[in-house]
Order: C-alpha cells, then sequence, then structure tokens
C-alpha cells in the first residue's frame, strides 16, 4: 500500500494548534472566518501588516516533546518541529517529513520515504538517522510516555534511498496514527538538553524563551514547506484565563483562546468582534486513579457515575453548548465511530449509597477533587462536587495551577498523562474545552460557523 496524499488545509482542534505556531492565522483569517483573536479589526490589521502575531496561552510545564501534553507546550513545540505524519481534520493521514510511505504485504513492515531539502535550524539536513534516533527514545526511554504506544515496534533502521523502515511485532491498523501522536516530534539525532535547548525542522526558529512569560520566534526562511506569512510569532503566557482576556483588550496580545462559556458569549456579543466556537472533541471529565483504593473498586467507579447529575452539570457550565457526554470519549467528531444510541445514564443516588455501602463505604466516601484554580464562576470540576455530595459523597475541593497539581502526588508527569487509547482511526488529543473569538472577516468570505462541541 504506498500513500502520497497532500496536506490539505482543513480545520481540526490539532489543525488550530499548527495554524497558531505557523502564523497562518492572519494570512489565512478571511477564507477560514479563523483569526484566533477578539481583537478590535483595525488592530489586527495593524498588527498583521508588522508581521508579528501575539498569542496568549498557558503556562507550560514542560518543553520535552516526549512528556508534552497541554495545549501550549503543543503549541510551542509545533512552531519549532514537524512530524513524520500528520492527520487533518477529517482524520486522514498526511505527509510532513515522510513524503510517502509503503506498507509490507504482510503488514509488518511500515517503509517511509524522507523529504527530500528539509533542514534543522542550525543548517544540518534532515536524515533518517534523526528519524531512528527520535523514535528509540520514544519506544526506549524509560520514563517516556509512549513506550507502550510503541512498544509493538521490535526495530527502527535507516534505509538506502532516504528511507526508514519501522518492524513491528504484530499488525497494527493503526500504527500510522501512532507515528502521528501528539509527542512523535522529530528531533536531531544525538540532541542534548531536550526541553531547553530547540533545534528543529519547523516553521519558526526560537529567538528568545523567558519561562512563565514569553517565547520569541522568528519565521524559518529555509521552512521546507515555505517561510511562514508572518515574520514573527509570540506566545505570551498566563496562569489566569482572565489576565489573558484582560491582555487581550488591553492590546498586549491579539489572539486569547480556551475561554470559558460566559466570557466566550459576553465578546460575541460585544462591539467589533466576532466570536468563533470551534467543535472539537474535547470533553471535561473527572479522573479517579483506579490503580488505589478507593478509585481500585468497580462498585465505587459505578457509585460515582450514579451520583453525577450529568444534565444539572451541562445546564450549568455549558449554557447551550455541545451535548450531555455518555460516560465515553468518542463523541461526534470521530464520526462512524461514535454511537448515538447510547442512551445516558440516569442519576440514581439510592444505588449509589448501596453500592458505597456494599464496598465497605456505609457513610459515604470521602474525596479530595483537586481542580485547576480557573477562577471560573462555572467550573466543571465544583461544579461537579455539588451533585456528588447531594448524593452522599461529600467533596473538598482544592485548587491550583496545572503544574502543582500535576506534580503534588509525587509521579512524573509522563504518569499524569499517559495519553488515551485510540478507536478505531484516532483518538482525543487531549480533554479540552476550545472557545476563541475572531476578528470579523473581510467582505467576500466566508466567516467560521458557531459549532457546538462535544462535552462529557
Amino acid at each position: 500500500m504506498n500513500q502520497t496524499s497532500p496536506n490539505t488545509p482543513q480545520f481540526s482542534r490539532r489543525r488550530f494548534l499548527q495554524m497558531t505556531s505557523l502564523g497562518l492565522a492572519a494570512s489565512t483569517a478571511g477564507t477560514l472566518g479563523f483569526n484566533l483573536a477578539p481583537a478590535p479589526l483595525a488592530r489586527l490589521r495593524a498588527q498583521q501588516s508588522e508581521g508579528v502575531l501575539r498569542v496568549a496561552w498557558g503556562t507550560p510545564v514542560t518543553l520535552d516533546p516526549m512528556f508534552a501534553s497541554a495545549d501550549s507546550e503543543i503549541a510551542f513545540l509545533n512552531a519549532i518541529y514537524d512530524y513524520l505524519v500528520d492527520t487533518n481534520a477529517a482524520s486522514e493521514l498526511v505527509p510532513r517529513l515522510a513524503s510517502s510511505w509503503k506498507v509490507s504485504d504482510d503488514g509488518l513492515a511500515y517503509t517511509f520515504t524522507l523529504r527530500e531539502g528539509a533542514t534543522f535550524h542550525d543548517g544540518s539536513p534532515f536524515t533518517p538517522e534523526d528519524v531512528v534516533w527520535t523514535f528509540q527514545r520514544l519506544r526506549e526511554d524509560p520514563e517516556s510516555a509512549t513506550g507502550q504506544l510503541y512498544a509493538n515496534v521490535t526495530d527502527v533502521t535507516a534505509g538506502e534511498d532516504n528511507t526508514v523502515t519501522f518492524t513491528l511485532a504484530q499488525t497494527n491498523p493503526d500504527f500510522l496514527y501512532d507515528i502521528s501522536d501528539n509527542r512523535a516530534f522529530i528531533l536531531q539525532a544525538e540532541a542534548q538538553n531536550i526541553g531547553e535547548e530547540f533545534n528543529g525542522t519547523g516553521p519558526f526558529i526560537l529567538e528568545e524563551y523567558l519561562p512563565g512569560d514569553r517565547a520569541v520566534y522568528r519565521a524559518n526562511e529555509a521552512y521546507w514547506a515555505g517561510a511562514p506569512s508572518l515574520s514573527g510569532l509570540e506566545f505570551i503566557y498566563f496562569d489566569d484565563n482572565q489576565a489573558a482576556i484582560a491582555a487581550l483588550e488591553g492590546d498586549v496580545v491579539d489572539v486569547a483562546l480556551r475561554m470559558d462559556n460566559a466570557t466566550f458569549l459576553s465578546l460575541s456579543g460585544a462591539s467589533g468582534f466576532n466570536a468563533v466556537a470551534i467543535p472539537t472533541n474535547g470533553h471535561d471529565l473527572v479522573r479517579l486513579r483506579a490503580d488505589v483504593e478507593p478509585g481500585n473498586d468497580p462498585r465505587v467507579q459505578q457509585a460515582l457515575k450514579l451520583a453525577t447529575d450529568r444534565q444539572a452539570l451541562y445546564d450549568r457550565v455549558q449554557l447551550g453548548f455541545g451535548a450531555v457526554g455518555k460516560d465515553s470519549p468518542i463523541g461526534p467528531q470521530f464520526g462512524q465511530y461514535f454511537n448515538e444510541a447510547i442512551t445516558l445514564p440516569e442519576r440514581d443516588p439510592d444505588a449509589a449509597r448501596a453500592l458505597l455501602a456494599e464496598a465497605g463505604y456505609p457513610d459515604g466516601l470521602d474525596l479530595t477533587l483537586y481542580v485547576p484554580d480557573t477562577r471560573r464562576p462555572r467550573d466543571p470540576g465544583r461544579s461537579a462536587g455539588k451533585p456528588m455530595a447531594r448524593g452522599g459523597h461529600p467533596r473538598d475541593h482544592r485548587s491550583g495551577a496545572r503544574g502543582g497539581l500535576l506534580l503534588r502526588r509525587g509521579r512524573k508527569l509522563a504518569d499524569r498523562h499517559p495519553g488515551h487509547h485510540r478507536v478505531g482511526g484516532r483518538a482525543p488529543r487531549r480533554s479540552s474545552t476550545w472557545r476563541t473569538a475572531c476578528a470579523p472577516a473581510p467582505a467576500g468570505t466566508s466567516p467560521a460557523l458557531a459549532t457546538p462541541k462535544w462535552t462529557s
């Protein structure tokens, strides 16, 4: 089987991250209705003419591609690095640093022909050895978050004619999607100080990085896909999303995203702003560790499900966007893998109490719910505790910055973000709620449509 399909410019959450990193937002806003900034149109056009796009992001925690998970981390790396293979909005595989690939008849060998002319930012050529080294690191590093994902790979070898071959122990129809995993950025062979020094093949070159403050990029004029449309890119970091919105309104940034629904609705009606809701498979969730008590008891798991008032959560948090989830990460964005016939679990507090009593908790269960300090009036985490408490499960909320919450339990970052199993052809990249707003599209173009997102 041969693959040489073009990289068609479709729109998805991952495409959103890429376009922000590529600096294409300003130049393509008209055709896509996609500027990612609720900035006044005059200011946005002035900024566009200066050739620099300023984007507000949450503060990154780790910038080693092997552990990156947050959208701010992936966007930071997307500006610098590239993937071997990528996916578009239709979940179709598209070439990046691999220009084509061939699968053996037995399905155990995948041979990639690499793109000619791609170079790293230091001027050195992109070679098969870079691919081999990158995936050996992702496979073999004992702390790798992708070790299990690539456990079926028995060998990665550089071949003749600028090729790389992956050999599998067993056939895997999703292997090409595994190769496009968020963390599979191609690094230079034998790279040192990964996560602190950045030398990629991507569209922008990092000029300055001030942790917790900003990242400043300049365009890579030698980028294999053509120089970016902007001369520069600046990511400015905020721990508080409300501070990011204030920075947007104060002309400190041109792009703000991941805002809560109430803020999104308020910007939708503001003069000079055109709000755009981006459809994703993102979903809010409560994570319960299933490897330690009490979460390792299926009866406790089921009790929490029965105690959750999903409709009340939806009404309070979503404000009409999206839909009530059905205990599954597979939403409508998965196409044929989404099952519309699944019924909503009914809330049953009495059954929840009975299950807890059977599991050894006749007086209920005390749980501490750690939630990010979003300062959102309708925060999903805080809202989730209320119906659970009414179901007999008192909740203690503790808030903090994302990094602190991840490290508070004394676990590696990789353990906190192992990724999702793939179902069918594609898995959700990250559980998140996306809300952006953008300047009005110029006359004669098609503005984006406000589309609901899936929530669970």
